[in-house]
This record gives C-alpha cells, structure tokens and sequence, in this order.
C-alpha cells in the first residue's frame, strides 16, 4: 500500500497520495511474496505541438478557477475526507479518513479489518507513519519536506513557495482527454513531480512521481476522478474517487464526504503514544 501518494488533487490530491505510500509500504512486501504483482499503466506521451503552449503559472491559474477560485482556496482553513481504501487485486477493503488544518496539520488513516491501522501524520512540528509490520517511524529529510507541502491547502495559489521550477512538457493523452504535462521540481532537491491537467476543463487527472520504500524506489501513479463540488456553498471541487497504481498493485479510494472549514478536535493532530516515546528518544539523545 501506498506510504506518501501526492490523491485529492497534486495540490490537495498530494495530501492523500501522502497516505497512500504509506499503505504501499506496507503491503509491497505482501504482493512481492504473493506475485500478484501489476505494473503500473505506462504513460501514454504523445507531445503534440510544442507552440504556443500556455505557461505553467496560466495552466495553474485555470486549474484554480475551474475548482472553485482563488478566494474560495483563501478561505479554505480545516478538511475532513472520509471513505473507503480498497485493494481490487487482494480483495481487500477497508477505512480510509484524512484530516487536515491550515497551514502544516495532516492526519490520514486506513483501517483494513485483520491487518490493523496504517497512519501517516504531521502536527506541525514533527512528521509520523506506523502500520502494523514495520511500527512507528520519524519522518525526515526529503519525506518530512514533502509531506509539510502536501499539508499545505492552499498550496496552489503559492507554487513559489513550494517549487524551482515549473516546466510546460507539452500536451499528453491521459484516458482519452487531452492534457497538459506540468514537471514541478521542489525547492531544496528532491524528485521531480509530473502532473497533467485537462486541456479543455483545466481539472487536474494524473500525478506521478517516484517514492522511497524499503523495496527501493517505487513510481506512483494517481488518477484523479469524480470532481464534485464540496462544502456548504459547493464553491470548490476535489475528486471523490483516486486510483494509485505503484510497486506493480492498484489502489483506489472513494470518498463518501468531504467536509470543509469544520473543527477538529484540539488532540486531532497529537502523534500516538508510540511515536511520542520515538520523539523522546530523539529529543534525550540531541541533548547528549
């Protein structure tokens, strides 16, 4: 299962790819065992013209506009996601629910009946995974840089803040929808990250990039589905279905509701007793 998938949107969507990886290292070993392997579905490049291709920051500006507008993004403060986690090639299904607070708070969770919780967390100052098989972890380095950018709800309307570069590649096919292939290089090294976005809607669909797991690097692709406005005034739209496909299984989630500006509870993001303990040991031994 997924560890860091970047599904809601690459800027939102990010969030839960963030939870997928996390789930991806932890049945990767399962699948190698099992050889129910799946490659994930090659990308389909076929760059069109090269000329007159808009720039990154005009792509990004309709993806903004077509998912609510830049005012409805400022007002987003707090989301809470929740659905279903399934792996089709295992038959397995089980609970998956995020939450997330304005500006560096994320908290995912996939349940699976018999296997236990997988959960990926950031409280702001320190970033978590556990899953049943490999237990708690710290997050650091180049995973803890891209989570706190995941985390960021209004990440869209500041792509600076967050990437060197933003690179236009040139127009793709992605399930049949022409699409504009946007390559985001992150500040202060790291992989690179592909997304495309529909050249006639402006919605985000793909989003691939490369992820460390303890089987080594493994590339994960999101398909993002289903837009559906969100929120009391339905003034923004994220997708309720994203397929990942990486380290050769599929993974889908579906989301039932997807609440917004609504008020976790002050524990919401507090790392679990396990992790506490990790953080402690870290905090003895810088002291030494």
């Amino acid at each position: 299962m997924p560890s860091h998938a970047t599904p809601r949107s690459f800027f939102g969507l990010s969030a839960l790819s963030a939870a997928f990886v996390a789930a991806a290292m932890f049945t990767l070993p399962v699948l190698a065992q099992e050889g129910q392997a799946r490659r994930p579905a090659d990308a389909q490049a076929q760059d069109v013209s090269q000329d007159n291709l808009p720039s990154a920051e005009e792509i990004l500006k309709k993806y903004v506009e077509a998912t609510g507008g830049a005012e409805a993004y400022r007002a987003l403060k707090t989301q809470h996601a929740a659905g279903k986690f399934s792996m089709p090639a295992m038959q397995m299904e089980g609970k998956f629910e995020l939450f997330q607070e304005q500006p560096d708070k994320f908290l995912a969770l996939i349940d699976l009946p018999g296997m236990g919780q997988i959960q990926t967390g950031l409280n702001g100052k320190s970033g978590w995974r556990t899953d049943p098989m490999q237990g708690p972890r710290l997050l650091e380095g180049e995973e803890m840089k891209s989570l706190t950018r995941d985390a960021d709800l209004q990440a869209v309307l500041k792509p600076e803040e967050h990437y060197e570069k933003m690179e236009v590649k040139g127009i793709e096919d992605v399930k049949g929808q022409k699409a504009y292939h946007v390559v985001f290089t992150p500040k202060g090294g790291g992989n690179t990250i592909d997304t495309w976005y529909a050249v006639d809607s402006g919605l985000q669909l793909k989003t691939a990039s490369t992820q460390e797991t303890p089987m080594g690097d493994v590339k994960f692709e999101n398909y993002l589905e289903d837009y559906r406005p969100i929120g009391e005034d339905a003034k923004l739209k994220q997708p309720h279905r994203i397929v990942t496909m990486g380290g050769g299984a599929e993974y889908v989630v579906t989301l039932d509701k997807i609440e917004v500006n609504v008020e976790h509870p002050a524990d919401r993001f507090e790392p679990p007793a396990e992790v506490k303990q990790l953080l402690e040991r870290q905090q003895a031994a810088s002291q030494q």
